[in-house]
């Protein structure tokens, strides 16, 4: 595959997903609704990607400090969607997480 399809193929892939978090943004099951999370990932994605091409266009000529930066980019993108996706699941199955249809924790000590 060319470089081209493979960007195709990849930003398709974006828009399906964003699709299917824009379809469920309205559930009320609070396991599956983290359609807004997802949200905040793609344009954490979209961010940071944009950045990242144009710092390493300014520094075309330091190979060096342009694979530093990308790679930096793709570690900080990556972390910052698994915890935007992952830490409230986290934060609602422990407990620490309080019903809104009552005053008590989910978990009693």
């Amino acid at each position: 595959m060319t470089t081209t399809k493979i960007v195709y193929v990849l930003f398709s892939k974006q828009v399906v997903g964003c699709f299917f978090a824009w379809q469920t943004r309205y559930v009320n099951i609070p396991a599956l609704n983290d359609s807004k999370y997802i949200g905040m990932s793609v344009y954490n994605v979209v961010i940071i990607s944009s950045s990242a091409v144009a710092i390493s266009y300014v520094i075309a000529e330091q190979q060096d400090y342009s694979s530093l930066i990308n790679g930096l980019m793709v570690i900080m993108c990556t972390t910052i969607t698994l915890c935007l996706v992952f830490v409230p699941k986290v934060y609602f199955v422990t407990g620490a997480y309080i019903s809104e249809n009552s005053t008590h924790f989910l978990l009693q000590d």
